[in-house]
């Protein structure tokens, strides 16, 4: 199991991540910030997704995560570093497995503060992450269910449930 103290000299970036307008990336910041300065780390460059839309379900619209990943790839960065995995943002489980190939091929290690080393291939490692990326996805859609089911429920008492405003 890799411990942060295996980062010493490397070239890290960071990745933070908001949802939605109303959510803000302060504590993220402040969460890597003070994982990074416990371990003696230097977090070169930061990476925020923090205005607008930034649904974990689309990353290829995210401009500061393709922007990072592009870095990657040119070699800039050994690690990235996320406050925890959901942060980092996937659809689903094929596709988190997809950047995480990516990030091997590049030599690019993907750390949670909360988790440790997320692209670790060790077998525990790969087994918490998968379970973790399946979690989130079964969460979101319960989530988007019971948002719907309320929007339905809404409309069946009379009640206004959203979209363009109503006339009259």
């Amino acid at each position: 199991m890799k411990t942060p103290a295996s980062l010493a000299n490397k070239r890290i970036c960071r990745y933070v991540r908001v949802s939605t307008d109303v959510q803000e990336g302060d504590r993220q910041v402040f969460s890597t910030d003070s994982w990074a300065k416990y371990n003696g780390l230097f977090i070169q460059e930061s990476y925020e997704d923090t205005e607008g839309n930034n649904s974990r379900d689309k990353s290829t619209k995210r401009i500061q995560f393709q922007k990072m990943m592009k870095a990657c790839e040119a070699g800039d960065y050994d690690v990235i570093v996320v406050d925890s995995l959901d942060r980092f943002g996937f659809k689903n489980n094929k596709e988190l497995q997809h950047y995480l190939y990516l990030l091997d091929q590049w030599g690019v290690e993907l750390w949670s503060v909360s988790q440790g080393c997320i692209s670790e291939d060790d077998v525990a490692t790969v087994f918490n992450t998968t379970a973790a990326a399946i979690t989130s996805e079964k969460e979101q859609k319960e989530k988007a269910l019971r948002n719907l089911e309320g929007r339905i429920n809404n409309s069946r008492k009379g009640n206004y449930s959203g979209g363009p405003p109503p006339y009259g």
